[in-house]
């Protein structure tokens, strides 16, 4: 298996290199290229659970820490609400 890793001109990466501007952004294209394609980075959009599952796991999260001792009746009285809220949904 014989791929070629890109490269990079590390000439422009030294802050004392004789480059143009013109030749640095032109580098810069090539290397944004050669890294990521013609198209850039494509944006993926994140999947969002349904509102009521987000209440319902953070009630759980909320109830495990109290019964691991953390604060349980500050923990256990905001799972009750957190609980109720998404049963009203």
């Amino acid at each position: 298996m014989n791929t070629q890793r890109p490269t990079i001109d590390h000439s422009m990466l030294r802050a004392t290199a004789g480059m143009s501007k013109r030749a640095l952004a032109a580098a810069q294209e090539a290397n944004r290229v050669a890294l990521f394609g013609p198209n850039g980075l494509q944006r993926v959009e994140p999947q969002l659970e349904p509102e009521r599952d987000n209440l319902l796991r953070r009630a759980a999260e909320l109830r495990r820490l109290a019964e691991g001792g953390m604060a349980p009746r500050k923990h256990m009285r905001e799972a009750a609400r957190l609980e109720a809220l998404a049963a009203s949904l």
